[in-house]
């Protein structure tokens, strides 16, 4: 069992990010797999389920040598198999208030072409998943920055 692409994963209630399918996922740095930790990800489906992964590889050691070295120098990329847990389901509201507090955590990233109180309020009025992703994107993943301006220009 895996969630329905597209995926919001949220990672420490900081990071946010737009998935739309798993492929994206199957290759992932050392240190991202030698750190992960299925409680600092809330994954969010399009049907109304929340989610852990957690990357699967036996050939990579988890020793003291390759934790050094994937944080020094040495941190390539590797294949990995993604397993899926299930951890319920979740409102709307509870996507929306994760990614209210990513917003107030942010330090101009997710905020670079919009101010928050603009993406909270389109958070705010959304009414399903889908209308979070397209808010999102508007704003954050995929910006049209002209468009935004005219917008803008029109307040």
């Amino acid at each position: 069992m895996k969630p329905k692409f597209p995926i919001i994963t949220i990672y420490k209630l900081q990071g946010l990010e737009i998935i739309n399918d798993d492929i994206a996922l199957r290759n992932v740095s050392t240190l991202s797999f030698l750190s992960q930790s299925k409680a600092e990800y809330k994954i969010y489906d399009s049907n109304g389920k929340i989610w852990t992964l957690e990357f699967i590889n036996n050939h990579i050691k988890t020793n003291f040598i390759t934790r050094f070295l994937a944080n020094t120098f040495y941190n390539p990329i590797v294949k990995v198999d993604l397993e899926w847990e299930e951890k319920g389901v979740y409102n709307l509201n509870k996507l929306k208030n994760d990614i209210y507090i990513c917003i107030d955590k942010d330090d101009d990233i997710l905020t670079q072409y919009e101010e928050a109180s603009v993406i909270k309020n389109a958070i705010s009025n959304s009414n399903t998943f889908d209308d979070i992703l397209f808010t999102l994107n508007k704003y954050i993943f995929d910006v049209n920055e002209e468009e935004l301006w005219k917008e803008q220009e029109k307040v």
